[in-house]
């Protein structure tokens, strides 16, 4: 049995879709998300291989950046310049002016502005792979490092702790 707040709820929805529809033709469902159903579930991470950088080749140019330049990376870190063929087609190139300013890089033509940039940057992250690879490791290793030691850090903490409330100490 519904509510009648739960009722009104849905007729005020009901009401709100026709006049939608009547506006601007059919409507699919609703494009907003429902609560629960859409993403992992409450209280999970996403998974690493869902990352949204993952089709991101400027978001990984960004970060590969941070890598080399040791510093983040501002917005005046990498240039792109975008033209129109005659075609139609766009072609963007990307220069790094903070850390190689001679070099520029070209990708492929593309439909869109959006998409020459995104290729732009792929090149470039393929040109810059043999710098950034060793950097990504070391990078990599002083996480796990850091990650390492705080946890030691956590356990010596409760050992402490436990050793304090007249708890017997635990020992690994």
């Amino acid at each position: 049995m519904e509510s009648s707040t739960s009722q009104k709820k849905l007729a005020e929805q009901a009401a709100a879709r026709v006049a939608v529809e009547a506006e601007f033709g059919e409507v699919s469902e609703s494009p907003v998300a429902k609560p629960g159903k859409a993403g992992p579930a409450a209280g999970q991470k996403r998974s690493r291989e869902a990352a949204p950088d993952a089709d991101n080749p400027k978001g990984r140019l960004h970060n590969a950046l941070h890598l080399i330049l040791g510093r983040n990376a501002m917005k005046d870190d990498v240039a792109y310049e975008t033209s129109q063929l005659e075609d139609g087609t766009y072609v963007s190139t990307c220069s790094l002016p903070s850390y190689d300013a001679s070099c520029v890089y070209q990708g492929e033509p593309a439909i869109s502005k959006k998409e020459a940039e995104k290729n732009a940057a792929e090149v470039t992250i393929l040109e810059l792979q043999d710098v950034v690879a060793p950097l990504e490791e070391e990078h990599k290793a002083k996480k796990q490092r850091r990650n390492r030691e705080q946890l030691d850090a956590l356990k010596q903490r409760t050992r402490t702790k436990e050793g304090k409330d007249g708890a017997e100490v635990k020992e690994e």
